[in-house]
């Protein structure tokens, strides 16, 4: 690209220093470089992505199940599925857990929430599955271990959710997730054994979680502090929170946390920025309820 030409002025009234004319030379060099060279546009949230399995804990048998079979359906490498509690699915050493979690869950091609008794209770699930329906990306619910269409809360009511204890509509998600998601899927009759793994995993039905008993465990002086100050936010707190609101180093909050989620008196949740929060549990109301929070 050129300058063009400025139209002609007397030179009686304007007349370039030197200092303009190697302005102007500059600028057109400039010019000419960009057009040849134009600037690259970086896109710093990308993720590679592809598969984001999300799950509770307790069903990790039949997320590892369910993340092999979409690995060998659509040929990916291990590091382009996400399956936290599966080893070859982890995040890698040194990843910012939450920047990296709160991206792929909003940026993966696919995401599979895997509806059970366990997962509905937890907060982990429930966040990343509004994350993902706030995000208006696609989402495939599937049902599995005891788990029907009364699961299906809010927002995902309205979503159809195939039932895994079907290796009929087990195909029928990997169809459905490769229309979606442009994915080339292998040949279905390779994928029998796998398939059949994952339909083995989901008929082991579960019953509808029951609240723990309040432990038997003495408390410490510090863990009750903690108990009861989570006691007034029923929303939840960051462990840095707890450690403000009682004056307590941090890692002795983080001390005291591990402890009170060990008993079972605490959960861990996400706050809308997907950051953990830490509540009491059923269990831990009650024991607070029982002890009285002005009791100590």
């Amino acid at each position: 690209m050129q300058l063009l030409d400025p139209p002609h002025l007397d030179a009686d009234v304007w007349d370039l220093t030197v200092r303009g004319h190697d302005f102007l030379e500059r600028l057109d060099s400039q010019f000419n470089f960009e057009a040849i060279h134009p600037p690259k546009v970086v896109n710093m949230t990308e993720t590679k992505m592809t598969v984001f399995i999300s799950h509770a804990s307790a069903d990790q048998a039949l997320a590892a199940a369910l993340a092999r079979l979409l690995r060998s359906a659509f040929n990916l490498p291990t590091n382009e599925i996400r399956c936290t509690s599966v080893d070859e699915f982890r995040l890698p050493a040194g990843a910012d857990t939450n920047d990296q979690l709160r991206r792929e869950v909003r940026e993966s091609k696919v995401f599979v929430g895997i509806i059970t008794p366990s997962s509905i209770q937890s907060a982990y699930v429930l966040f990343e599955l509004g994350a993902r329906w706030g995000a208006q990306m696609s989402l495939f619910p599937v049902l599995a271990r005891g788990a029907g269409s009364q699961h299906l809360k809010g927002p995902l009511n309205g979503i159809n959710a195939l039932n895994l204890t079907n290796p009929q509509l087990v195909k029928r998600l990997l169809e459905d997730i490769a229309d979606k998601a442009n994915l080339s899927l292998e040949r279905q009759s390779t994928l029998d054994t796998e398939v059949s793994k994952v339909v083995a995993e989901a008929e082991k039905v579960e019953q509808e979680g029951q609240p723990l008993p309040p432990t038997k465990k003495p408390l410490g002086k510090e863990s009750q502090k903690v108990l009861v100050h989570l006691f007034k936010f029923s929303h939840g707190q960051s462990v840095e929170g707890i450690s403000r609101g009682l004056s307590m180093p941090l890692n002795v909050s983080k001390y005291h946390r591990d402890q009170l989620l060990q008993a079972g008196l605490v959960e861990e949740g996400m706050d809308e920025d997907l950051f953990p929060i830490y509540s009491l549990s059923v269990s831990g109301r009650a024991w607070v309820v029982e002890h009285g929070p002005n009791g100590f």
